[in-house]
């Protein structure tokens, strides 16, 4: 199999490889982009809550499996909720 910077090509593969904890790591990387994506395409009151998250999510499903794929929709889910829900930044319910 080809690499490339170390990692292999094919991507899905990384799961069976990799430990435990580096897959974790790789999965809230993909968490913190989506939410930095979410910041800087829309403003906080600007609805479409989930529109980074979602794909986050596959990719985290992807390329990290099973444990770190729900990591990254659970946090995916309190950053939407706290940030982009109202009320704003607060886990309050109106």
């Amino acid at each position: 199999m080809r690499h490339i910077l170390g990692l292999p090509m094919q991507l899905s593969e990384i799961h069976y490889k990799w430990s435990l904890f580096w897959r974790c790591f790789l999965a809230i990387l993909i968490f913190a982009v989506a939410l930095w994506l979410r910041f800087s395409i829309l403003g906080i009151e600007n609805g479409h809550a989930f529109i980074t998250f979602f794909p986050a999510a596959a990719f985290g499903f992807y390329l990290c499996g099973l444990i770190p794929g729900i990591l990254v929709t659970l946090l995916s889910s309190l950053a939407a909720y706290y940030y982009f829900l109202p009320p704003y930044v607060s886990f309050n319910i109106e």
